[in-house]
């Protein structure tokens, strides 16, 4: 394997510690837990930014956590795509961190714009979406669904409004 460069010992160190932590507290952590865990995951491999240190932090993570699963390649690249994407907004972060991985991972693949992942966090969570009923809901485009009846409950003219007796 190709030798790294700018830090990734320490960047290492502090993954693997991150891990054994999340997982000393408890065997099962909690999708937060978990969340919090893959955003500080995410923050390193940004950090370090070399091409070759996810290969190398994937194949490390198996060796020395055996028995944990969802550290794979793909799951590391998600973890960085997470970060990259909320770390200029940490309240969006925050309220996405209270959603389970999967949900998460439908997200990022699906949406382009903070304000399509803001209304599917609060989709998600405020119906408790499974990943396939978030996945209908994005592919109805329930946002677009949204945005245009707002848009023409704006656009009604007083003349027309209906009135109320």
């Amino acid at each position: 394997m190709k030798a790294l460069k700018r830090n990734s010992a320490l960047y290492l160190e502090q993954i693997t510690s991150a891990v054994a932590e999340c997982y000393e507290k408890d065997e099962q952590p909690s999708n937060r837990a978990l969340l919090e865990l893959y955003t500080r995951m995410g923050q390193c491999i940004c950090c370090q930014g070399e091409k070759a240190f996810i290969p190398h932090l994937a194949e490390m993570l198996a060796d020395r956590f055996p028995s944990l699963k969802g550290f794979s390649l793909r799951n590391l690249r998600k973890m960085r795509d997470f970060y990259r994407t909320y770390e200029n907004s940490p309240a969006l972060m925050s309220r996405a961190q209270s959603l389970g991985w999967t949900q998460n991972a439908v997200i990022l693949e699906c949406c382009e714009t903070d304000e399509q992942r803001s209304f599917y966090i609060d989709l998600a969570a405020e119906r408790n979406l499974s990943k396939l009923s978030l996945m209908n809901a994005i592919q109805e485009d329930a946002f677009a669904d949204t945005l245009h009846v707002e848009n023409c409950s704006e656009n009604v003219e007083p003349s027309c409004a209906p009135v109320s007796r």
